[in-house]
């Protein structure tokens, strides 16, 4: 069984396992259900190398035996919720994460254009109702409709381009597709599923909407639809290169580096400028797609840890600021000045990092988009990426300005963060922090490329 199989499943399991600890109590015959679900599920994801009838990924418009596996494990499910007793205390939310966590990490490892199209789905909804959990406030409402339509259209385009691809070639299957430009056969399909993914990842020009969603919605959601939903778009988009015309990510390269840099200059808004911030950084993603490189892997992770970070000391800096909306407490730049210094300077190491300080892992990671972009020719799309990092430099530092002015008050805070939340913050600034421990496997790796 595949190793990113493998922890689907475990993902799975342990997220149902402990919803149901805490929530519910359930009898033999229930717990006995859920265990045939999951072997179910678990034989469908895992035999698809071996039988080839046996997988979600084949047959997907035949009646076969990986068919009737799914259909058993829908109705076992079925069986689960209505043997509930408890229906109406039924952790909702919980549950919309796992169903969004699922797609995600099947949709990266989708082979079949149908397949690929379901997935997309299942995550965009769930992260629709996410971004409108909090129905009551006129913002997060606005944000999800906003999400919603934006979403639909991409969708549509999507399904566009894969009818296009069925039309010209008569396979849904991505490995069929690879030699379409070799042959000088249309790229339109392929064109119209790279508009649709970048409409869905707010990448440049389809960025603006993205930039409302994220500062309307509350911001525990936007931490976490800002990464959930463009990281398994660009990694699928980094596994199948060789099917996508690169003129196509060249276009939305430069477009999301330049907006992305200069955008941000004329705003007092935190998260407008954060948004601003991952376009970008997925921005310098696409150069990472376009070398096909490892590189890749290194920025897209120490981002994530940085995302993360940023995010988690702005919700909990809301007990230090007047909050000017109840769901996002740290709204504009003047808020900033944090009386806690352990947090602010947490901050300000993580800006250091997006900017690209060494010895910190943002450094290490452009270094080595920047080696391997220059080892493929790209000249002119790394000379970009340096100047726009220096642009975007102003910005950060206009950040850090604010929060330096919390660090040289006499004054030390009285309240201090929960004993879970310093723990999480303390944590994911070591790993920014200490990147520098992997000089000499980075140092090999470097070798390696240029030998």
């Amino acid at each position: 069984m595949p190793v990113r199989l493998w922890l689907c499943f475990m993902l799975l399991v342990s997220t149902v396992t402990y919803l149901l600890k805490q929530r519910h109590r359930l009898s033999t015959l229930r717990l006995l259900t859920l265990c045939l679900v999951f072997i179910g599920l678990e034989q469908t994801l895992s035999n698809g190398g071996h039988e080839p009838h046996l997988s979600l990924y084949l047959d997907t418009l035949e009646v076969s035996q990986g068919n009737l596996i799914l259909i058993l494990t829908v109705l076992g499910l079925s069986c689960l919720w209505l043997q509930m007793d408890q229906r109406d205390e039924i952790p909702h939310t919980e549950l919309i994460i796992a169903a969004t966590v699922l797609g995600s990490c099947l949709m990266i490892m989708s082979k079949n254009l149908l397949a690929l199209y379901v997935l997309v789905e299942l995550q965009s909804y769930g992260l629709y109702i996410l971004t409108t959990i909090h129905n009551r406030s006129y913002d997060s409402t606005r944000a999800g409709l906003v999400y919603f339509i934006i979403g639909g259209l991409g969708s549509i385009v999507l399904l566009l381009g894969i009818y296009v691809l069925y039309r010209d070639t008569g396979s849904l299957e991505v490995q069929e597709h690879t030699l379409l430009e070799a042959y000088g056969s249309p790229t339109m399909g392929y064109w119209l599923i790279i508009i649709a993914f970048m409409i869905k990842m707010g990448l440049a020009p389809f960025h603006q909407w993205s930039i409302a969603v994220y500062n309307y919605a509350p911001t525990h959601i936007t931490a976490y639809i800002s990464v959930i939903a463009k990281v398994t778009l660009v990694g699928w988009t980094y596994n199948h290169l060789g099917n996508i015309p690169t003129s196509a990510l060249v276009l939305v390269y430069y477009l999301s580096l330049l907006v992305g840099a200069l955008r941000p200059l004329y705003t007092i808004n935190l998260k407008v400028i954060l948004a601003y911030s991952g376009v970008l950084n997925f921005g310098y993603l696409m150069l990472s797609v376009l070398t096909g490189d490892p590189s890749f892997y290194a920025y897209l992770v120490q981002y994530i840890i940085t995302h993360v970070l940023i995010f988690t000391i702005i919700l909990a800096a809301g007990r230090y600021v007047t909050a000017r909306s109840h769901w996002s407490p740290l709204l504009l730049l003047e808020q900033l000045v944090l009386p806690n210094k352990g947090l602010a300077l947490c901050f300000i190491v993580s800006i250091f990092s997006l900017i690209g300080i060494p010895p910190l892992a943002g450094f290490y990671a452009k270094y080595l988009i920047l080696t391997t972009a220059m080892w493929d020719n790209y000249v002119m799309e790394a000379l970009l990426l340096v100047v726009t990092s220096g642009v975007a430099t102003y910005y950060y530092a206009t950040i850090i300005k604010r929060l330096a002015l919390g660090l040289v008050q006499r004054r030390t805070s009285t309240v201090g963060l929960e004993g879970g939340v310093a723990y999480i913050i303390s944590t994911l600034t070591l790993m920014v922090l200490c990147c520098s421990a992997y000089l000499p496997w980075l140092s090999e790796g470097l070798i390696l490329l240029s030998t």
